[in-house]
């Protein structure tokens, strides 16, 4: 958008640059050159020439105001086109410190993806072991059991057998 605005006002300038060199060229006073003859001039003719050269002389005023005008607002616009550069400079370097940040951030969460897929096999390998573990506890739970009462019948039997040998023993 500036840059057509800069373009823009460059044409402007050298369109009035044009006008303002032809007006010059025109109000310019030839000298008389020998092979022409000289010409004398009524007071009105006079009068007309002098209200042109005026004219001429006033309209080339308002087009180097004009001029200076446009100048000051091309400067302008030079200006804020090198403040919308550097600012875009700016945007761009942080846009490309945003992107490898988002790159080492994905390379990141790859390697915490991969370590919680490793613990979470370990995870399922100790809930086996667990199983196994807790299965074999109960076994050997009942198989403690199944002893206690069967020293518990063998300790009867034995208090049995002791007291029929002492009954028989005694009679």
């Amino acid at each position: 958008m500036w840059k057509r605005l800069s373009v823009t006002l460059i044409g402007a300038l050298l369109v009035l640059s044009v006008l303002l060199l032809s007006s010059c060229y025109v109000s310019a006073a030839t000298l008389p050159d020998e092979s022409q003859p000289n010409m004398t001039l009524t007071f009105e003719e006079y009068n007309q020439l002098s209200n042109n050269l005026t004219t001429l002389q006033n309209n080339s005023t308002k087009q180097i105001e004009r001029i200076t005008q446009l100048e000051t607002l091309l400067n302008e616009a030079n200006n804020s086109t090198n403040q919308s550069d550097t600012a875009l400079t700016v945007a761009q370097m942080q846009l490309q410190r945003a992107k490898q940040q988002t790159q080492e951030q994905a390379q990141q969460l790859q390697k915490l993806n991969a370590l919680l897929q490793t613990q979470s096999e370990q995870l399922q390998k100790v809930n086996a072991s667990l199983v196994i573990a807790n299965q074999s506890l109960k076994e050997l739970s009942d198989e403690l059991k199944k002893r206690q009462v069967q020293d518990k019948k063998n300790k009867i039997m034995i208090a049995v057998i002791t007291a029929v040998a002492v009954y028989c023993a005694s009679r």
